[in-house]
């Protein structure tokens, strides 16, 4: 079970950096990339501290968590890219208010 989670972790992770190359500024896939990995080792450190055995349920929740941090992580990049007409600090915070942040 863990080597398969691994392997299903493996390969999201390359089909996102695969669509974030081909949609996104390089230097901004870096820090997606970054951001989601971080978010996973987070979320395994906590099960680690919390000693959750990794079953069925848990991994359903670990993949809903992860897919919704990268949806929100992308969603924010793509938003602060479209928005080139002002200086970064003000896009940062429209970026944040249209995002709901």
């Amino acid at each position: 079970m863990p080597m398969m989670i691994v392997s299903n972790l493996a390969l999201a992770a390359s089909g996102v950096t695969a669509s974030l190359l081909l949609l996104v500024h390089p230097a901004v896939v870096v820090l997606v990339f970054f951001t989601i990995v971080l978010i996973d080792i987070d979320l395994l450190g906590m099960m680690t501290l919390w000693e959750q055995r990794l079953d069925i349920s848990a991994f359903i929740v670990l993949a809903m968590s992860i897919g919704l941090s990268v949806d929100y992580v992308l969603h924010l990049s793509s938003h602060l890219l479209s928005v080139r007409h002002l200086p970064l600090e003000e896009r940062m915070r429209q970026t944040f208010d249209d995002m709901g942040a």
